[in-house]
């Protein structure tokens, strides 16, 4: 059936124009934009593959890119990676590690080196590359980074800001290996913990030490309180105690993990139990290594 005057108009733009224009749209809806834009496009990467975050605690996150290729952005092993600073002050360095891949044994496949990527959907390299050498040493760094204090295994190591990045800023870098999601793990500085669980008051964890040199020294379980309650962990109420409810001793060599299990010690139970609390105790994880004072984490004791 034809219609007349504009609606036969109208339907020839649906037969015709606009059909065209919807398998347009259908084509590039396929190639949706990135969850992480801290990157730019390089090889098959639209964006980031992984994003590390700051947080405001004293800790760094991971998260990946479902979307994001399985090979890497050279289409064999290597991932292109960004950092979010929403720590609120800026940051000279992120701590970084895998448990099972060699991310800092690099070799050669940089993100500015296409020439040596295996199958990469394009050639696609950063804005601004200066050349197949890349912005660093090693060719996987990205503009104002570079890598230090790498293990002797290659599974740690550490990545550096230079100008420092500042609180709500953002650069990107690439790793050595393929990662999946959990294969990556970051600090602020210090040693880098794994998924942390408990159960009652018992916390359990995963503790990487990064560097060249073994991390020896203790890990405590730290409450802050006030007129017997126990606060927020980022309260900053004037006068608040910090108490240690618990301990153990750790030493882990360069670049390795180990499963470590603490618990309020008898005389922290005591300190508990005379406590107020609505929601639980509100516990920091802290690593102290040759003096220096590092929180990991947080978890909610009851």
């Amino acid at each position: 059936m034809f219609l007349k005057g504009r609606g036969r108009r109208r339907l020839f733009l649906l037969g015709g124009s606009l059909l065209g224009a919807l398998v347009l749209m259908t084509g590039a809806g396929s190639a949706s934009a990135a969850l992480f834009s801290q990157c730019p496009p390089v090889g098959s990467n639209l964006g980031c593959s992984q994003l590390v975050t700051i947080n405001q605690d004293g800790t760094a996150t991971v998260q990946t890119d479902p979307a994001a290729p399985a090979n890497g952005y050279d289409g064999a092993e290597d991932t292109l990676i960004g950092v979010q600073n929403n720590s609120g002050r800026s940051i000279s360095s992120v701590n970084l590690a895998s448990t099972t891949r060699t991310i800092f044994g690099f070799d050669s496949d940089g993100i500015c080196n296409p020439s040596q990527w295996p199958s990469p959907l394009t050639r696609t390299t950063p804005p601004g590359c200066p050349g197949i050498q890349g912005f660093g040493v090693t060719g996987y760094e990205g503009p104002g980074t570079s890598f230090s204090n790498v293990s002797s295994n290659d599974l740690t190591g550490t990545l550096n800001f230079n100008p420092a990045l500042p609180s709500g800023g953002s650069r990107y870098f690439a790793l050595e290996e393929a990662l999946a999601s959990g294969q990556l793990r970051s600090s602020q500085s210090g040693p880098i913990p794994g998924p942390i669980t408990h159960s009652g008051r018992t916390v359990r964890f995963a503790l990487t030490c990064v560097g060249t040199s073994s991390c020896v020294g203790r890990v405590r379980l730290v409450i802050k309180t006030k007129n017997g309650q126990v606060l927020g962990w980022l309260s900053t109420t004037k006068n608040a105690r910090l108490q240690i409810i618990g301990f153990i001793r750790i030493s882990i060599a360069s670049g390795h993990t180990v499963n470590l299990v603490v618990s309020p010690s008898k005389s922290g139970k005591q300190l508990l139990s005379r406590l107020r609390h609505r929601n639980g105790f509100t516990t920091a994880i802290r690593v102290v290594i040759g003096g220096n004072l590092y929180t990991v984490g947080t978890v909610k004791l009851r």
